[in-house]
Order: structure tokens, then C-alpha cells, then sequence
């Protein structure tokens, strides 16, 4: 049976106190270039095991080394590319500048709604990527049906 020594990388919690910022967002980016060490308190705090680094002992070279992601590095690692996915179903559906009805797959009317006036999109999975954008990007929904009271 092989022999392996692991490299855990898992997210921990790192405390720096006293840190002067015109506001919280400047704050937490200065923390960020603060060294590990430099923290008041290092704390394991349960957080996600992210990849590991495998290493087969008695390999000096490490020619059988290997990184193995978790699913949720995988998944920040894909990150970038559904945003961009995201970003260009959202304009394409906004592009379209006519109304396209018909049935999707669930035999559900789907409504795409003009640029011109009425509409600009109802489909909820418009809804659902324009969520998902801004939540990616920290900030608001668009919002193209006016809200009632």
C-alpha cells in the first residue's frame, strides 16, 4: 500500500484588529494584503476544506505529486466562466427587441418581452440569471416589472 502526506487547504479565520479605512470595503481590502502571522487570532473556525496537495512519500522529486480539488474549489474555480455565461444569455436575451412566444420543454409559455416599451423579459429564468448575476457581483437585480404595493 502507498504512503502519502497531505497538504490541506482549508479556509480559516484570521483576525486583525485596529485597521483606519474611510469604509468597511477598504477595511477588509487592506486586511487582505496583511500576512497570516500578522493576525491576533488564527482560528480553524470549521471552515471548508477546499483541495489537497498529495504527495507519495519517498518522492523527492515529486514527479506523483497531484492537486484534487473539492467541488467547492471546483466551482469557485468555474466561477469566471458561468459569470461570463450568464452575462451573455443575459444580453442575448435582452437583444432580441421582439416578442418570441412559444413553449418550452415543459410545454410553459415562455415571454420574452420588447425593448420598445412593453416589455423587456417576464420568462423567470431571466429573473433567475439576473439574480444570479447580481449576486455574483454584488449588486441589485435589475428590475423590469414595476413592483406593486
Amino acid at each position: 500500500m502507498t504512503v502519502f502526506n497531505i497538504h490541506l487547504y482549508r479556509e480559516m479565520r484570521l483576525v486583525y484588529e485596529g485597521i483606519e479605512a474611510a469604509s468597511a470595503e477598504e477595511a477588509a481590502a487592506k486586511a487582505r494584503t496583511f500576512r497570516t502571522e500578522d493576525a491576533v487570532e488564527i482560528a480553524d473556525c470549521e471552515g471548508e476544506t477546499l483541495a489537497a496537495l498529495v504527495d507519495v512519500v519517498g518522492d523527492e522529486e515529486y514527479e506523483n505529486s497531484q492537486m484534487i480539488d473539492f467541488e467547492s474549489q471546483r466551482m469557485r474555480q468555474a466561477a469566471p466562466e458561468t459569470l461570463k455565461a450568464l452575462r451573455e444569455a443575459r444580453r442575448l436575451i435582452l437583444d432580441m427587441g421582439r416578442i418570441i412566444r412559444g413553449l418550452d420543454d415543459n410545454h410553459e409559455w415562455l415571454v420574452f418581452w420588447t425593448q420598445d416599451g412593453d416589455y423587456l423579459c417576464c420568462d423567470s429564468r431571466f429573473d433567475a440569471i439576473d439574480t444570479a448575476l447580481a449576486a455574483a457581483t454584488a449588486t441589485k437585480p435589475t428590475q423590469l416589472i414595476p413592483s406593486t404595493p
